[in-house]
């Protein structure tokens, strides 16, 4: 009789702390579906859509005409370009060179910029080489400037739900 008893303890205390274990997963409420919905769409758990953009300066892309990156096709404009992205963006998925080959552009030169000082080599450049195009993430500080234009993504390469925009 002991060991029944023993082994009922047993096995009730891990139905317990197996209960225990699924409110702490879900929360006490048991609504973390709608929660964690709305955190999201609040922006809480960062930017779900965060992706990458391409940005030129908009006097520059301006002058070019250049509104969407398909507009770098043309003539070869993009030949003409360097573009800079921070190093991640160069290794790993290889970024900047599937964009380029879906889009049929490719620049003249890449650099590589540090994180966060996307628009200072934008305006500044990168050594010897004049930037004039900056891939970055969609959460960058720079696509706050009012000085910038996100060049539009026309053929759905960085896929999200919505187009970058400059945020205030």
């Amino acid at each position: 009789m002991v060991r029944k008893k023993n082994q009922y303890t047993t096995v009730l205390l891990l139905m317990i702390g197996m209960i225990m274990f699924g409110f702490m997963l879900v929360g006490c409420n048991g609504n973390v579906d709608e929660e964690e919905k709305k955190a999201k769409e609040d922006g809480e758990f960062g930017q779900p859509n965060s992706t990458h953009a391409l940005v030129m300066l908009e006097s520059r892309a301006s002058g070019l005409g250049v509104e969407k990156i398909s507009d770098l096709s043309p003539n070869n404009l993009a030949g003409t370009m360097v573009i800079s992205a921070e190093e991640e963006l160069y290794s790993g998925e290889m970024l900047l060179e599937a964009m380029q080959q879906v889009y049929g552009i490719y620049f003249k030169n890449h650099a590589v910029h540090m994180p966060g000082e996307g628009y200072s080599t934008l305006v500044e450049g990168s050594g010897d080489a004049n930037v004039e195009a900056i891939l970055v993430k969609t959460d960058d500080e720079v696509l706050k400037r009012d000085d910038i234009r996100i060049l539009q993504d026309d053929k759905n390469f960085f896929i999200t739900d919505k187009e970058p925009q400059k945020s205030n």
